[in-house]
């Protein structure tokens, strides 16, 4: 074909045209696969958790780190697993502590204090929630799983500090690795935790086990313990909570949960994953909006240096088109070809284009990861997903188009006579 044959004939001009469009392409895969990748795993974090709904003091922020406590928290927890339409709830007070190593009182301030979120639980009645993953070598709470220090009565009457001293006070702690890294400790080693920051005031815990969340950070310093023994500490009397997880038997019941909660205890609301999502959305929008510019202004600039060069090489090609004119060839077939000349080029550079931008996004993801503590570990910061290859490939249809739209009107409307007497 005509437009093809000139391809092959101007080929350092198609190839320079080639890399052009590929790289608006790669930059336009890459930018997109950003905004993908923050959008699909944070779907994919909050769905592995298996929360269908979060219970929370009216005006929490569902993502903030500093929940507002509410009073009753197991007796809410129990009152909504006793609905059919529930099959877990799952208290947990939230609070700021501090953590010392074993030998802090010896090593101190050389030894380095921790400052950790912890969250106080029942694991037995986490259920089929899910999102924490144990390091083998330690139990969650294996040995009290049920909070025992719940049913004393030290816990009852708040009397302090002889709760410490009791027998139901497991002492057990969970922590995450980013702790246990800071701490130096490890399974079975002891630990000092503080609600008041100060090591006076902190109690001896042993280290059961070591974890990673998917929804943490590697600057995310958390540890997890009993319900009753965090809230005692903390001079918690009336079984304070902070959040309720909730799974549901069918995700359909939320709106009737909601309902109930607002009856029952109008103080608290409801968030559906969709909410926690939102809020995430939020906090990504701004980049995606600039991924978004980033990607039309390099689309614009692929199409004018694109349909710059098209137009050079069709004002050299002058006298073949008015010679092609002159035996027969219409107008139509003219611009067919020069937008299939246009088209060749956008596919090649679609191309080359997807390869380049598929291993720069894999690379950044790789590169944040490895060198940066801000990702968490359940996300994936690139994904080149469908959706993005289907607006790559409309992009690069686009500039082919758009490149050789002006080039190909151009070739139609030139003067066959005037064009063949300057031959």
């Amino acid at each position: 074909m005509w437009a093809l044959g000139l391809l092959r004939r101007r080929t350092s001009r198609v190839l320079l045209t080639v890399v052009g469009v590929a790289l608006a392409v790669g930059l336009t895969t890459t930018m997109l696969s950003i905004s993908a990748g923050l959008d699909t795993t944070s779907h994919r974090v909050v769905q592995g958790t298996g929360i269908d709904l979060l219970v929370l003091e009216q005006g929490s922020a569902v993502l903030s780190t500093a929940h507002r406590p509410f009073p009753n928290g197991t007796a809410v927890a129990d009152a909504l697993e006793s609905r059919p339409d529930v099959l877990t709830a799952f208290p947990i007070y939230e609070k700021a502590v501090t953590l010392y190593p074993t030998d802090f009182a010896a090593c101190a301030p050389a030894c380095p204090a921790v400052n950790a979120q912890a969250n106080g639980e029942v694991p037995a009645r986490r259920g089929a929630l899910g999102g924490v993953d144990v390091e083998p070598g330690g139990d969650y709470f294996a040995e009290h799983p049920d909070d025992e220090f719940a049913a004393s009565a030290e816990y009852a009457s708040g009397r302090y500090p002889d709760g410490f001293n009791s027998s139901a006070f497991t002492r057990d702690l969970l922590v995450n690795r980013a702790v246990a890294r800071e701490l130096g400790a490890g399974v079975g080693d002891t630990v000092y935790l503080s609600v008041t920051r100060a090591f006076d005031a902190a109690q001896a815990f042993t280290v059961i086990g070591v974890y990673e969340a998917s929804f943490e950070t590697g600057q995310s310093r958390e540890v997890r313990l009993h319900l009753s023994e965090l809230q005692y500490m903390d001079r918690r009397a009336a079984d304070e909570a902070t959040l309720i997880a909730l799974d549901l038997a069918d995700r359909r019941d939320a709106p009737a949960v909601r309902a109930f909660l607002a009856e029952a205890y109008p103080a608290l609301k409801g968030a559906d994953p969709e909410e926690i999502l939102s809020e995430l959305d939020r906090t990504t929008e701004a980049f995606t909006v600039f991924a978004a510019l980033v990607a039309a202004v390099s689309i614009g600039v692929a199409v004018l240096f694109a349909a710059t060069i098209f137009m050079i090489s069709a004002r050299e090609r002058v006298a073949e088109i008015a010679a092609l004119r002159a035996i027969g060839l219409s107008r139509q077939t003219i611009f067919r070809q020069m937008l299939l000349e246009s088209g060749v080029v956008g596919v090649l550079g679609l191309a080359l284009g997807l390869g380049v931008g598929t291993a720069l996004a894999y690379a950044i993801d790789f590169v944040l990861k490895t060198t940066t503590e801000r990702v968490p570990h359940g996300m994936d910061v690139t994904a080149v997903t469908p959706e993005v290859l289907l607006v790559v490939g409309a992009t690069s249809v686009l500039i082919g188009v758009a490149a050789g739209l002006v080039p190909a009107v151009w070739a139609t409307r030139l003067p066959i006579a005037s064009a063949i007497r300057n031959l």
